[in-house]
């Protein structure tokens, strides 16, 4: 760690690839003790000295893991920042709030949330057995949200549904960083349910262009997002329930705290 990387976005990213081999480290943008340890051994575990700087070598290692990873650079969200007029900060504290601040599971597999009444809804859409298999597997297949099981448990839930149609079960989902829903895979200009759920396999950087897609295509909720109007922003992202998970409350609170870190959103 160099004198300048104290805080801020190039520690966010320091850390994110560390968590790659440190799952609970947490990624604060604060280079802590625990941020120090993980890279010691980051260099420990490729022969290079533990001094706990980021040398050019070291720096390397730790740009060739992060690929490696399929995880966002640095160089991402300022592009993407920059295109959308917001700061990094809030760009990040999104990824924090949605998807605990990683695309992918431990597995490699995309994060997913499968939402059983959409995939009813998809069912009904497409004109297959909603109602009957509503009776038959009320887990997967319903008119009321629920059934979670988190991380890789919810793939057993997305097999299961995609047993019943492959397409309404990716529909069904919230897909990486964004947590963006499959059935909208259509208004984002992919070519099937299957060719969304494949580019979010890909990497982090795909999964950043599906909600830049997704954001773009409505003005009044990149207003919000530039704007830091989080109720407004929060309806509009996630639906009139977001009261129910203070969804507003706690992208907030995460911007307030990646602000503070990144002064604004510069590295």
């Amino acid at each position: 760690m160099n004198s300048s990387m104290n805080s801020g976005t190039s520690v966010v990213f320091l850390q994110r690839t560390l968590a790659q081999e440190n799952p609970r480290l947490k990624v604060d943008g604060l280079s802590g003790p625990d941020t120090q340890s993980a890279l010691r051994r980051f260099q420990q575990r490729r022969g290079l000295p533990d001094t706990g700087m980021v040398c050019e070598q070291t720096r390397a290692l730790l740009t060739q893991a992060a690929r490696h990873a399929g995880l966002l650079s640095e160089a991402d969200v300022a592009e993407v920042s920059d295109a959308l007029g917001v700061a990094s900060a809030r760009l990040l504290a999104l990824i924090e709030v949605e998807s605990a601040g990683f695309g992918f599971l431990p597995d490699a597999r995309a994060k997913i949330l499968f939402e059983r009444h959409v995939m009813y809804r998809r069912l009904v859409a497409a004109a297959l057995p909603a109602q009957r298999w509503r009776s038959e597997f009320p887990e997967i297949v319903n008119t009321t949200p629920g059934g979670y099981l988190g991380g890789e448990q919810e793939y057993e839930r997305f097999d299961a549904a995609s047993a019943l149609d492959s397409d309404c079960a990716i529909e069904a989902c919230s897909w990486g960083l964004f947590q963006v829903m499959g059935l909208h895979w259509l208004y984002l200009d992919y070519a099937s349910a299957s060719d969304f759920a494949a580019s979010m396999t890909i990497d982090e950087r795909s999964q950043l262009d599906a909600f830049v897609r997704f954001i773009e295509r409505d003005a009044a909720m990149l207003h919000a997002l530039q704007q830091g109007r989080w109720d407004d922003f929060a309806r509009r992202y996630n639906g009139p329930a977001y009261h129910t998970h203070a969804y507003d409350t706690r992208l907030a609170s995460a911007v307030a705290h990646f602000d503070a870190v990144t002064c604004g959103g510069a590295a």
